[in-house]
Order: structure tokens, then C-alpha cells, then sequence
């Protein structure tokens, strides 16, 4: 009844002071709701920093409208009257100028700050226009323009981490006049100046795509080029750079057709990279190509090639142990409406599974909604979406040990709640230890769920929290196979709350927990689980 009563006075306050500020334009419905608690939920259509003072007074009346006799009669009353009203408000969503944008990348050095990069293609007829970096200034929640970067029909922003500092590359598509011989840059961050600094320019023909990874070890950027400035030839040879530790050089030149996109991905204990051909100057009925790194080679070798139309973008994603790659169809030579495709590995072969009608399709992006998803892309992974401990403990969510608990000789994964509140993972796998934390900029001590995903690829970790920006770090040292002799433990006497589900190498681990599985151990009384047991019914343990 509490909840309820409280839930309800809410609203009726909101009603009260939002009616003031009731205009003649209108904002969607969807914009601000109830959910099932009764609480309010306000969409981009809300001012941040209004809101705040909003919620102030709105306490401040709670106090003197509970001690009003008959007050819920009246609330659910007004209730449709209050629908009406907050129908009325238009306040603007938050915006930030561009030219012409092509690409947005979010990006966290590991410096408390969240940083955007907006590549700006085209202004007044113009490509070399300043491209821009913004950080997120949390106290006023508002994007600041922190730098601006001379660009050339920018249209892609690729930002890694090198030796803990950050690089950012822009891929420069054309100045002014259709000049697509433009070179395209790299960054690095200074701590000193505060700023992106440039290190080297790559001599690119049309750029229209970066992608950087790692494969043994050893950090790469490719680069798709789709055109010259010799009779507009699409023919042109995309290119893949390693870092040899002061600059990235020539590694591997592949032929290709208008090169538009290329995709890294990891699976099966092989690096794989896909790339786009959308045009070769008569035709947009292209073979795109799948290529596979040799490592007696030391290159990338083509292992398949699949039919696209005017192909734009590849995307890899992994369900449930299964691989799948979609590519985005743009245009045929006589018409934009054109399936894309999904493509599911079978163990030799991506093939077919389902087309997926189209029009001028230019990208592709995977996201789970209120699950969480294992990748098997990655050497080792674990998942978890929990709740988090009491303010300045540590807690453990997970672990795993080649020997014994702390030794730090031994390989090792652990997976933590910090002090602070934030996640933490600690992994030794041959390499030596590296340590890796993530988190948003306030501590998760919430009582809410929060999804965690931690990779491990080719020696690089990669640990995502909710949907801020990946952290990376790579082990010191070769790396080897992570031998874990122990079975996984779930949980800690310290960690107070819930696991909804926690997936290593593709194994459910709370669904053998359930079951009382001997392979994994489940710490008493920290932790609760709540998942459906192989029989169908939904029941509990711990």
C-alpha cells in the first residue's frame, strides 16, 4: 500500500507543477509513462538539468500532500488529466551541432570521462570541414566541445587503446573537388595538452572504414578504400597496417571493389576478417570475401566468398554458442530496395539462413534487450547481470583457479564489485596478471541489474558494463591457454543481492547450480539465483 500511495503522490505533483509549464506543441505519449511500480519515466523529450530541480520541489510537496485525508481518491481521478497534460510539454531533446555527420563513436580512455567523436562529412559544399570530439560534462549533463580535428569527408572515427594511452584514427573519404587521394590520420592522446595530438597520416584512396584489432598479440588497423582519383577506378586494394610499436606500416595489401567495410571478428580459436566490395565501376553484384589469418603465413588468406549487392557493412555476432555474419545490401544498379542477408556458420561455411528486405541498407548493429548474451568470438568469457554489494565492500562475483585461491603464479579469472562499485576483473592466462576495471562514473550500489561482459581475445581483455564504452587492456607477456583447474565459484559472503545469470564458454552456470551441480560451487548466504530449471519450472536455490 506504501508503494502504491507513494507512487501515485508522485504523479499527482508531477501534475501540479508540470501544468504550469503546458504549451501549444505536443510531445509523444511514449515520452513519459508509468511502469509497473508506478514510477515515472521521463524520455529525451525532458530537460536533465530541469528535471533535477524538479524532483527537489516534488519532494518537498510529498511531505504536505501525504497528511491530506482522501488523497488516492483523488489521484486516480486526475489521472487521465494528468496524461493530457504532460502531452503538452515540448521541452528540446539534447542536441550538439554537426556538419553533415557521418559516424558518432563513443569512447572512455579510463580517465572518468566519456568522449564522443562526430565525423563531419559535408558543409556549404565543402568536405574539409572540422570534425569534433565532445566529453560528457556529468555535472551539467550536457555535451562539452572539448577539440576540434581538421578532417576531409570524414565519415568513420576508430579509437583504441595502445600501452594505455589512446589513438583515435579518422578515415578521410575526399576533399574538396571529389579528391579521394587524401590522406587519413591517426591521434594520440596527450595528458599534457589534453588533447588529441596527430602522429601519422596513411596515404588512403576514399576511406570508408577502419577497424582495429589484435591478432597474437600484435595490434592491427585496416582500411577500407573504395576509389582513386585515376579515372574514378573502384578498383583499388584496401589495406591492412601493423603497429610495430612507434607507427602503424603496410602489413598486407588484398585486391578489392569499392571496398566499404571490414569486420574483425574471432571464432573457433581463429581471426577472421570480412570485407564489403560494393561497386567495381559497371556492377554492384559483387563477391565480398571472408578471410582467415594464417599463422604459418603471417597474412590473412581469402576462405570464402559470398554474393552481395552493393554491400555496405558486415556484422558479426555470436547466440547462444552459434555464429552468424549480416551484411547490409545498398543498391542494386536500378533499385535500393534489396535484401540483406544473415548468414549462420555450420562449422566450415557461413551460409544463408534468412533475407531481410531492405532499402539502401547502409549498417548493421547487434544488441541484446533485458537479456544477456554470451560470446563465443572470445578465447574465455564470463557474463553476469547481478545486483551490486553495500557501499565499500568488495565482493566477489565470480572465480576460477588454475591452483590455489590469491597465488599469483597460477592462472586465474575473478570477477568483482570494487569498493568503489565499480567492476573489476583480474586474469592471469600465462601471460601475467592484468587487471581491468569499468563501470559508469557513479558506483553501481543500486539494488538494480547490471550486465557484465568480459572477453578475452587473442591476449587483449575487454570488459563491458551496462552500455558504457568497453575498457581494454592486454596481458604483459605471450599469451597461453587459461587452464582452470578449479571449477567456478559463484558469488561471495560478501556480496548481498542476486545473479539472474552467469555464462562462461557458453556454459549456464546458474542452470548447474540449480541442479546442484558438484562442477560449481555456490557461496552461501551472499548470493540468491532465480532461473528456470531443466525441467520448465521456475524456482530458486541458494
Amino acid at each position: 500500500f506504501f508503494v502504491l500511495f507513494t507512487a501515485m503522490l508522485r504523479l499527482f505533483s508531477a501534475a501540479v507543477l508540470f501544468a504550469a509549464a503546458a504549451a501549444t506543441t505536443s510531445c509523444p505519449r511514449a515520452s513519459v509513462e508509468a511502469d509497473q511500480e508506478g514510477r515515472l519515466v521521463l524520455g529525451d523529450c525532458f530537460n536533465r538539468t530541469t528535471l533535477g530541480s524538479l524532483l527537489a520541489v516534488l519532494e518537498q510537496q510529498q511531505a504536505t500532500i501525504q497528511a491530506q485525508s482522501g488523497m488516492i481518491q483523488q489521484l486516480q481521478q486526475t489521472n487521465e488529466q494528468l496524461q493530457a497534460a504532460l502531452c503538452h510539454i515540448a521541452i528540446p531533446p539534447l542536441s550538439f551541432p554537426t556538419n553533415g555527420v557521418a559516424h558518432l563513436t563513443l569512447f572512455s580512455m579510463g580517465d572518468g570521462h566519456i568522449y564522443l567523436a562526430v565525423a563531419n562529412f559535408f558543409s556549404d559544399g565543402r568536405n574539409s570541414v572540422d570534425s569534433f570530439i565532445y566529453r560528457w560534462d556529468t555535472a551539467h549533463q550536457a555535451l562539452t566541445l572539448v577539440q576540434n580535428l581538421s578532417t576531409a569527408g570524414a565519415v568513420d572515427f576508430e579509437f583504441f587503446m595502445l600501452n594505455g594511452t589512446g589513438f583515435l584514427a579518422v578515415a578521410n573519404n575526399q576533399a574538396d573537388r571529389y579528391n579521394f587521394d587524401v590522406d587519413s590520420m591517426v591521434y594520440r592522446w596527450s595528458s599534457t595538452l589534453s588533447e588529441f595530438v596527430v602522429v601519422q597520416s596513411i596515404p588512403t584512396h576514399g576511406a570508408t572504414d577502419l577497424e582495429f584489432f589484435w591478432v597474437s598479440g600484435v595490434a592491427y588497423l585496416a582500411i577500407a578504400n573504395q576509389r582513386t582519383n585515376v579515372n574514378t577506378d573502384f578498383n583499388v586494394a584496401s589495406e591492412i597496417y601493423r603497429w610495430d610499436g612507434t607507427a602503424f606500416v603496410l602489413a598486407q595489401s588484398v585486391p578489392a571493389h569499392g571496398g566499404s567495410s571490414w569486420e574483425y571478428f574471432s571464432m573457433d580459436g581463429h581471426s577472421y576478417l570480412a570485407l564489403a566490395n560494393h561497386y567495381n565501376g559497371s556492377s554492384f553484384h559483387m563477391q565480398s570475401v571472408i578471410f582467415r589469418w594464417d599463422e604459418t603465413g603471417g597474412a590473412f588468406v581469402a576462405v570464402q566468398y559470398i554474393p552481395t549487392v552493393g554491400a555496405t557493412d558486415w556484422q558479426y555476432f555470436s547466440v547462444d554458442g552459434s555464429h552468424f555474419l549480416a551484411v547490409a545490401n545498398f543498391f542494386s544498379g536500378n533499385s535500393y530496395d534489396v535484401d540483406s542477408v544473415l548468414y549462420r556458420w555450420t562449422g566450415t561455411a557461413f551460409t544463408p539462413m534468412q533475407a531481410i528486405p531492405t532499402h539502401g541498407a547502409q549498417d548493421w548493429e547487434f544488441f541484446t534487450v533485458d537479456v544477456t548474451t554470451s560470446s563465443s568470438s572470445s578465447s574465455s568469457s564470463t557474463t553476469a547481470t547481478t545486483t551490486t554489494t553495500p557501499s565499500g565492500v568488495e565482493a566477489v562475483l565470480f572465480a576460477a583457479y588454475g591452483t590455489l585461491p590469491g597465488d599469483a603464479r597460477s592462472d586465474q579469472l575473478v570477477v568483482r564489485v570494487s569498493e568503489t562499485g565499480n567492476v573489476s576483473v583480474t586474469l592471469n592466462a600465462g601471460g601475467g596478471v592484468v587487471q581491468v576495471e569499468a563501470g559508469p562514473p557513479l558506483a553501481l550500489q543500486d539494488a538494480e541489474y547490471h550486465d557484465v561482459l568480459f572477453q578475452l581475445t587473442d591476449g587483449v581483455a575487454t570488459l563491458e558494463v551496462d552500455d558504457w564504452p568497453a575498457v581494454q587492456a592486454q596481458l604483459p607477456g605471450a599469451f597461453a591457454v587459461l587452464d582452470l583447474l578449479a571449477g567456478p565459484v559463484l558469488g561471495s559472503a560478501a556480496f548481498a543481492g542476486q545473479l539472474a545469470r552467469a555464462v562462461f564458454h557458453g556454459v549456464d552456470l546458474l542452470r548447474l547450480a540449480a541442479t546442484q551441480d558438484p562442477r560449481v560451487t555456490l557461496v552461501q548466504p551472499g548470493v540468491a539465483i532465480a532461473v528456470e530449471t531443466p525441467g520448465g519450472s521456475s524456482g530458486s536455490s541458494g
